[in-house]
């Protein structure tokens, strides 16, 4: 894996460059990328179409909630899909010389718009190669090393799957979250040396990638009072490591604000990941609680630290389940819960000054050995079927 030193501008341009379309055998006549669109007549207008359909793509997310990405794109992703597919036909047969093409692209490109953080993700992502059918956005992998914010920002918008970005000790401030599309590696070094700091509502990392992205060695925090939770899997395999989590604030109405939440559902684009670690995290100041484990996901957790929480300091909902081993817990509201039908297994468990220490609720049906309960005001409260 070739490693590189930014700016990423130039990988992006080279990127496109390669983008453009060559001669080819003779094909089908294509058609418009969209509903009533003129048709590609001449290789002028081909860098226009082309712009034309990625914008129409990221409108799809117009609407789209950050921590809820996947369940907006389905539709806007096969249009897309099919859109550019018929582009690459049409200049293949016009003969498109792929330097000109490219560059006109790359004006039209930066006419484009994104609007909400999850649109502006996604414009950046999918830049990186236009005429992509299935994943229309995936360069070769790379091994980046970052030390200032737009090149992290610009990073994890354009390195390709299974690229590695080394981010240098320091402090990040970004104001829109960091949507990882992509499998990767995020690679500070060291949770007290490399601190990513957001400011954006919603969440700080969301991670909606078709495959493993791994965080390590890192500080994530969201500073101020807007509603956050701080790092959300939404689809995809995730792999933390030497992670300090802080700083998620509830809404109004008290709801959301974890630290962290896995929650993978389907995957955007083609199959998710295999992994699903978290080892040697800590959570600290986070107003809805530290870990939200649900959906039917069924992490492994290891060496995981919360304290001074609201809410739950492990939380376990829905379907979800996973093998939680030591795990230490204090000054939060509840220490371990469990709901709906979650069945987790829970080892080495150590619970101090928290208003319940365990409390199950639901159907749910927790397995938990070698627990300590100290200086809670209820230690195990069991309602409902549980």
């Amino acid at each position: 894996m070739p490693r590189l030193r930014l700016p990423v501008a130039v990988a992006f341009v080279a990127v496109l460059a390669s983008a453009g379309c060559s001669p080819s055998a003779e094909t089908d006549a294509a058609q418009s990328p969209t509903p009533g669109e003129v048709p590609v007549t001449d290789c002028s207008e081909l860098p226009a179409a082309i712009a034309a359909a990625v914008q129409t793509y990221v409108d799809s997310f117009a609407d789209a909630e950050a921590q809820a990405v996947t369940a907006e794109a389905s539709t806007g992703q096969e249009d897309f899909a099919t859109a550019t597919a018929r582009l690459r036909t049409r200049g293949e047969e016009l003969g498109c010389d792929p330097e000109q093409t490219a560059a006109g692209l790359n004006e039209e490109l930066a006419l484009l718009s994104g609007g909400t953080p999850v649109q502006d993700a996604v414009l950046a992502t999918f830049l990186a190669d236009p005429l992509g059918t299935v994943n229309p956005a995936d360069p070769t992998a790379v091994d980046i090393e970052v030390s200032s914010t737009n090149e992290l920002t610009a990073a994890v918008g354009l390195a390709g799957s299974g690229s590695t970005i080394r981010v240098a000790p320091g402090t990040y401030v970004v104001g829109e979250p960091l949507v990882v599309l992509r499998p990767m590696r995020i690679v500070g070094a060291g949770s007290g040396d490399t601190v990513i700091r957001s400011i954006a509502p919603d969440a700080a990392v969301i991670v909606d990638a078709g495959g493993d992205v791994g965080l390590d060695g890192l500080t994530v925090q969201h500073d101020g009072s807007s509603p956050a939770s701080v790092v959300v899997v939404t689809a995809g395999g995730y792999d933390l490591r030497d992670v300090a989590i802080s700083g998620a604030r509830t809404t109004e109405s008290r709801a959301g604000g974890f630290g962290l939440i896995l929650r993978p559902t389907q995957r955007l684009i083609g199959p998710g990941g295999t992994t699903s670690s978290v080892v040697g995290v800590e959570l600290a100041d986070n107003a809805g609680g530290g870990v939200l484990v649900a959906a039917d996901a069924r992490p492994t957790l290891r060496d995981i630290a919360v304290s001074q929480s609201g809410g739950c300091g492990l939380c376990f909902v829905e379907d979800s389940g996973g093998d939680a081993t030591g795990i230490a817990i204090s000054q939060v509201s509840v220490g371990l819960r469990t709901d709906d039908s979650a069945n987790p297994e829970v080892t080495e468990l150590v619970v101090r000054d928290a208003e319940a220490g365990i409390a199950a609720t639901g159907s749910s049906a927790a397995s938990i050995r070698d627990a300590e309960l100290v200086g809670s005001q209820i230690g195990v409260e069991v309602v409902d079927d549980a």
